[in-house]
């Protein structure tokens, strides 16, 4: 309690700053007055009495500094201090402020841009229900692991090979043997593609999904039907879902696009629906694909390979598909992560 009064006093104090320094000043101009006068009963002149009574009150500013230390809060005063001459020094160059104000803007509007875009890039889920349940898959082996032709990102390890594309087999054997996941999934953007659109050539964006893709997810598109695991045989005709950007640039949102017929590197491909509008895919939240494909048309659309296709078991060799699942209710992340790593090993190694 003594400790808080004496805070609360010398807050009080702090506020009455100029007041009791006018009191403070009144006082010592007394004390030396009146051993002036006592001087001056012994008979000293009246110059040399004033300064002798000074000199015996002793140095009035560090007795002011002393007394304001006792009865107030020296650091803010400092602070406070520090604010008013910087103040007056930016009040007398109008010139020098106005060029700090625009540049603290211009600091403060970057820093700002740069989180926000950091935040897109890094911390924001896709825009689908419970994206909290999606997992991506990623495996890392040793130096002696058999993956020697990635399309993909392969990650800096001490030792080995890590990266999270798979070959079609990889794929297909991992959803033969999964348990803990929910079905797996799987995408690959292709980047550019070259399309014709009305006889005007462009160039597009594109995605390739399995026929599961839209269904596990769960995204309905605004208009038409989502690509189907029909729609995702070896050889079923070629179709796509367009995104919504795609839809009101290039058709004026009209609803008579269903059906439409464009040809994607020169392979004819049926428009099927419209995705709903700030779906982005499952790779990325920056931006959303113009064209989404079922994986079937690889290779009439995205041909590589020796053949031209990476689907089926004549092309394991080739590492190129990004694969999700959702978790399940009541299985550990571990338990998945064991479960996967052994159903893998016999095809990575």
């Amino acid at each position: 309690m003594r400790l808080l009064k004496r805070l609360f006093a010398r807050l009080r104090n702090l506020a009455s700053r100029q007041s009791d320094d006018q009191r403070f000043l009144e006082e010592m101009e007394e004390h030396v007055s009146r051993q002036t006068e006592e001087n001056l009963r012994s008979g000293v002149a009246p110059a040399e009495a004033r300064r002798q009574a000074v000199l015996k009150f002793g140095a009035v500013e560090a007795i002011r500094e002393q007394y304001h230390a006792e009865k107030s809060l020296p650091f803010v005063e400092s602070i406070v201090q520090d604010v008013r001459y910087s103040l007056r020094i930016l009040r007398k160059s109008w010139g020098f402020t106005s060029m700090a104000a625009i540049s603290l803007a211009l600091a403060i509007g970057a820093n700002t841009t740069i989180f926000s875009v950091m935040k897109r890039l890094l911390l924001d889920r896709l825009e689908v229900p419970h994206a909290e349940q999606l997992r991506l898959l990623h495996w890392h082996g040793d130096k002696h692991t058999a993956v020697s032709n990635m399309w993909g990102i392969t990650d800096n390890v001490a030792e080995g090979i890590a990266a999270a594309s798979f070959s079609y087999p990889a794929f297909e054997q991992l959803r033969r043997d999964n348990h803990v996941l929910e079905d797996l999934f799987a995408f690959k953007n292709v980047g550019t593609m070259n399309a014709t659109i009305d006889g005007n050539a462009q160039i597009l964006q594109g995605e390739l999904v399995s026929g599961n893709f839209f269904d596990h997810l769960q995204v309905q598109p605004q208009l038409g039907r989502p690509i189907l695991p029909d729609d995702d045989r070896i050889g079923a005709p070629s179709v796509a879902l367009i995104s919504t950007e795609l839809w009101r640039r290039e058709f004026g949102s009209s609803p008579a696009v269903v059906g439409r017929t464009i040809k994607v590197n020169m392979a004819p491909v049926t428009i099927i629906g419209v995705a709903p509008s700030g779906f982005t895919g499952a790779e990325s939240v920056q931006s959303s694909p113009d064209l989404f494909l079922p994986l079937s048309s690889q290779p009439l659309v995205e041909p590589r390979g020796k053949n031209g296709s990476l689907l089926g078991a004549s092309s394991p060799q080739i590492w190129w598909l990004n694969v999700m699942g959702r978790a399940r209710d009541g299985v550990a992340d571990i338990s998945a992560e064991a479960a996967l790593d052994t159903s893998l090993s016999a095809v990575v190694r």
